[in-house]
């Protein structure tokens, strides 16, 4: 019986090896472009304008503004390892990170939706609906939905140069998304909302949100995972247990804390800069339209990583 498995297994990785060599197709790039692009579409409305929301349209204390975010920032810490694990030792006909994109790519919206929504509530009434509406949209979902975003590159292809290309593509995707909401987010406010700006924020995180869906759609129909080897899911305590003393690991986390605490502190001001020191809201969308410049240089890491293997054979 044992021996009858392992030729099973055999098998499944050497046809899985074949077609995990087989060049990607435009449109399973296209797919995972927009996986990036729409998360980025509509987490980038929560980082760039939640605080201003909740301060200046909502009417919540900065005080009380605040303490959401911190407590967010915690609960993210915790669900990002969890998500991690659930994303390991999920096992379906659709593959294991695929399925993400089309679970959860409605509870986002809604989630989204519901932040940037300002029902009629009062003192911790309205501190609790601002708190799990933006726990649930930027703290819990939204990290399911990356997660497998990045788990999936791995078993999408095993040659490098198409992992590479795969990869230039989400981060263009995740660029494109971003400068979208950056620019237009504030303008299509004003416009939905004729001058009310809870109409126009609910308005805006709607049609964000029914394009992030379709984005997401497509990308669970058009990605395909192709599974190169057969292997044991680690248990989540051991993987926990691996991260002691685990030096480049524990380099990262600091570094991508110091960045998106630098990322969200600037996103988070901009609006307040170009309101109340340059008297327009809406240069905001100008601000974070030049950061439509960082796309330039993700097109280009394809063409770095061919020059710099070309010079390092030459030597």
């Amino acid at each position: 019986m044992e021996s009858t498995d392992h030729k099973t297994d055999t098998a499944k990785v050497a046809q899985a090896t074949d077609h995990a060599h087989a060049k990607l197709p435009v449109s399973e790039k296209i797919g995972y472009s927009f996986t990036d692009m729409a998360g980025n579409l509509l987490y980038v409305t929560i980082t760039s304008y939640i605080l201003y929301f909740y301060t200046d349209v909502f009417q919540i204390s900065v005080a009380g503004a605040g303490m959401i975010l911190l407590i967010a920032r915690v609960v993210d810490a915790i669900s990002a390892p969890v998500w991690g694990s659930i994303v390991d030792h999920t096992h379906t006909k659709w593959g294991q990170s695929r399925p993400f994109f089309l679970w959860l790519a409605v509870p986002f919206a809604i989630a989204v939706f519901l932040a940037f929504t300002a029902p009629n509530l009062h003192g911790t009434a309205k501190l609790i609906y601002a708190g799990a509406t933006y726990i649930l949209a930027a703290g819990i979902i939204y990290t399911g939905i990356q997660t497998p975003i990045t788990a999936i590159l791995p078993s999408l292809t095993s040659d490098p140069t198409e992992r590479i290309s795969a990869n230039t593509w989400r981060m263009a995707g995740g660029s494109i998304g971003a400068f979208i909401t950056s620019s237009f987010a504030l303008p299509l406010v004003a416009f939905f909302g004729g001058g009310n700006d809870k109409v126009g924020f609910m308005w805006t995180t709607a049609l964000f949100g029914v394009i992030g869906v379709i984005m997401l759609f497509y990308a669970f129909a058009h990605l395909k995972e192709r599974t190169v080897s057969v292997t044991k899911s680690i248990p989540f305590k051991d993987s926990l247990k691996a991260t002691v003393g685990n030096k480049p690991w524990f380099i990262l986390v600091i570094s991508f804390v110091i960045y998106w605490i630098a990322q969200s502190d600037r996103n988070g001001i901009a609006v307040y800069y170009a309101k109340y020191n340059l008297g327009n809201a809406q240069l905001t969308s100008v601000f974070n339209g030049v950061g439509i410049l960082g796309l330039f240089a993700t097109i280009c890491i394809p063409f770095i990583v061919k020059v710099t293997r070309v010079c390092l054979k030459t030597r």
